[in-house]
């Protein structure tokens, strides 16, 4: 069981990094990602699919690639909240 939220983690966290990876250049695969959903959905899902990788990292199986996952995962949940805020206090009119 431990094996299966380590593949859990691992594709949430990959698909939080797709959707960052996306949004910086096109855009088309973040929002397929995000079904088609703009402006706080979608920084509400790409939270999500981060937060998700690291909630099932924690009960992963105990191994050397734990760690790894766990601290990447955790990367990319500060990145996705960090672009959040900018997004939200960042771009908002004088």
């Amino acid at each position: 069981m431990r094996i299966f939220f380590s593949i859990l983690s691992i594709i949430s966290t990959l698909l939080g990094f797709l959707m960052i990876v996306s949004f910086s250049k096109d855009g088309e695969i973040a929002e397929t990602l995000s079904f088609g959903t703009k402006g706080m959905s979608f920084m509400y899902i790409l939270n999500l699919y981060n937060f998700l990788g690291v909630l099932f990292a924690f009960p992963a199986e105990r191994n050397k690639y734990r760690f790894i996952l766990f601290t990447f995962s955790t990367i990319m949940l500060l990145i996705s909240l960090s672009l959040t805020f900018v997004g939200l206090y960042g771009f908002q009119e004088p």
